[in-house]
């Protein structure tokens, strides 16, 4: 920057220079010539400077026309050349000063243990979520001004350079217990190698191409990690599971998972209230959440109604969830070819996790790609979704940048083939409502396994949360709830968690009657947000 400053002021002192002495040259001949005066080149060179700086001293003055026309050039220029070095040398770059004073550069000392986040994006965002629930102390350092800006409202930041030594120390670098570096591949490696000399925390690096994994692992991180790929072999193995008779569901303990069930127009529970459909009494299985309006109810009253195109989510075992989507669900479609929207890191990890099961897929996507089955055009044109035959199609991977390119790719594909299997990627948490609200059967968010993936690193692995914002979570039974029924303790009423598990005496009760008495001792599994989680510590 500051050659470039240097380089701009000796522009305009030559400007400058040349004017004067072209002025004062102009001055003394039409002093001469029309005024019939004569001056000497300093008194010339007197003028032009008072003249264009507008003093006007008022001793020397032309009284003729073209003289006058003459002071009015050298007024103008002056005022120009004046501000033009006034406003970008100076004024621009104190006003540019004043406003960094006020972005935060440094975090208190007081901060220590702290987890350290080296750029802010979208992948971060759960795992703030996270931090601050659980009271964990953090710090965002990012180079961009107007990001600084927003966050500085809520959380604790730092304006600068993640890579400078001088911004990591006014970050209390030497005292964080963990470091995350989250820009790009090339300014991760950079902000490792600076970390890596001023600190003893954990140094966790996100990468999108994980062939340079080594070359940071060697700057000194202490792991690598990459969310995209992550994303695209959870979303393959879902697709993948789509083919067997296996329910597509989240992993929560031992025998339990939880599935998204979306309810089509078709469906024979769509207009009933939760407790006509039976749900529980049919197969064991809990209503845990229903996404509707664009919104999610948690742990929904009995007398809501299951509109069209809302969202079930459930827990339950693989028993209770099959017997589930026979009660739910149409008969979807099995045989058909699979088809991946967007060949990203995300597509490109999809397509090698199909491959590796055998599975053919065709490709969309703008860009050509050799040696591939592919459409050329975007997913978003109807006509390009024709070509690459989505009537025949069995299920639909979405897996484009853009959150607005998913909806409406997943919004003209649910139109076209209403008994298409669809499994979207979200960018961002809050387009995942939407998704569903489109047609997508299941949502995967980069943020959320971003989150999960941090989140295990930073926590320890014993607590999951999902995509839908719940975590699962075990404690043992005390004395207060020891001896007393499910229904008894209130505690789905009281705190908004759910108990869908019982361990005691090594035998594990899936999803237990609300008659069940709890033995002092045993394991709950427990599944709620982080607030309901919360009140229910404080609970006990």
């Amino acid at each position: 920057m500051k050659p470039k400053i240097d380089k701009l002021v000796s522009r305009y002192i030559a400007i400058g220079t040349s004017l004067m002495i072209l002025y004062s040259l102009i001055f003394i001949y039409l002093m001469g010539e029309f005024e019939g005066r004569e001056f000497s080149i300093v008194t010339a060179v007197y003028w032009v400077i008072s003249t264009m700086t507008t003093l006007g001293y008022g001793d020397i003055v032309f009284e003729s026309d073209i003289g006058k026309i003459f002071s009015i050039i050298v007024q103008i220029s002056g005022v120009m050349i004046f501000f033009a070095i006034i406003f970008p040398l100076i004024v621009t770059p104190w006003i540019e000063r004043k406003i960094q004073v006020l972005l935060p550069t440094r975090v208190p000392k007081t901060m220590k243990n702290h987890v350290l986040i080296c750029g802010y994006n979208a992948l971060v965002e759960t795992l703030i979520d996270e931090l601050r629930a659980r009271q964990i102390l953090f710090a965002i350092v990012d180079d961009k001004e107007q990001i600084v800006r927003q966050l500085s409202k809520d959380y604790v930041c730092v304006y600068g350079d993640p890579s400078d030594d001088e911004t990591l120390k006014n970050s209390n670098v030497d005292s964080a217990q963990f470091l995350i570096a989250n820009m790009n591949d090339e300014e991760n490696a950079n902000i490792v190698l600076s970390a890596s000399k001023l600190t003893d925390a954990k140094i966790i690096a996100l990468v999108e191409d994980m062939s340079i994994a080594r070359y940071l692992e060697f700057a000194g991180a202490t792991r690598v990690l990459s969310p995209r790929k992550l994303l695209g072999t959870r979303i393959g193995q879902r697709a993948a599971v789509s083919l067997s008779d296996e329910t597509i569901g989240e992993e929560l303990h031992r025998d339990l998972k939880i599935i998204e069930v979306p309810i089509y127009a078709n469906s024979p529970i769509a207009g009933k209230s939760l407790a006509g459909t039976m749900i529980r009494e049919k197969t064991g299985a809990t209503i845990v959440g229903l996404w509707q309006d664009e919104q999610l109810m948690l742990n929904p009253a009995p007398n809501t109604i299951i509109k069209k195109h809302s969202v079930l989510v459930v827990v339950g075992t693989e028993e209770q969830l099959n017997l589930l989507m026979k009660v739910t669900s149409e008969r979807r479609r099995t045989v058909g070819h699979f088809i991946i929207a967007g060949f990203g890191d995300v597509g490109n990890q999809v397509a090698e996790t199909l491959q590796s099961k055998n599975i053919s897929y065709k490709i969309i996507d703008k860009k050509k790609i050799p040696g591939i089955n592919h459409v050329s055009g975007s997913s978003t044109d109807e006509k390009t979704l024709t070509e690459a035959k989505i009537m025949d199609a069995s299920t639909l991977i979405v897996t484009l940048n853009m959150d607005s390119e998913n909806i409406y790719t997943t919004l003209i594909a649910r139109k076209m083939n209403p008994h298409l299997k669809i499994i979207s990627r979200a960018n961002y948490e809050r387009s995942i409502d939407k998704l569903y609200q489109a047609g997508t059967d299941y949502v995967l968010s980069l943020s959320v396994v971003g989150g999960q993936m941090l989140a295990k690193i930073i926590f320890g692995e014993e607590d999951i949360t999902l995509a839908e914002g719940f975590k699962v979570f075990t404690c043992s039974v005390s004395r207060l709830l020891a001896g007393k029924s499910i229904e008894q303790t209130k505690i789905r009423s009281r705190t908004g968690c759910t108990i869908v598990g019982i361990e005691h005496d090594e035998l594990f009760i899936p999803n237990p009657d609300p008659s069940t008495v709890l033995p002092e001792g045993a394991t709950l599994t427990l599944i709620g947000t982080l607030d309901q989680i919360q009140k229910f510590k404080c609970s006990l």
